[in-house]
């Protein structure tokens, strides 16, 4: 594959997810919305609040992106390689 077709690849490009993926995905989503809930009842209207739900949900691309993609490039550190 091409330096572009990784950079752009999708969900399709890859191989099915693992357990332990659909597991970190999980967890993490959990504790992203949980922190979406938080600013969503706290936080006053405005676009400071918009731009930090949109920050989360950066943050939930990129992590997916990591698990999905990137892992392939990365020893993992639950088998003892480093990150």
């Amino acid at each position: 594959m091409s330096t572009i077709n990784e950079r752009f690849g999708d969900a399709t490009s890859g191989a099915p997810p693992t357990q332990e993926q659909r597991s970190d995905v999980g967890f993490l989503r959990r504790d992203i919305v949980e922190l979406a809930e938080r600013i969503e009842e706290r936080v006053p209207e405005g676009r400071n609040k918009s731009l930090a739900l949109t920050a989360l949900e950066d943050v939930q691309m990129r992590v997916n992106r990591a698990i999905f993609m990137d892992a392939k490039e990365l020893p993992n550190p639950r088998e003892g390689g480093q990150s």
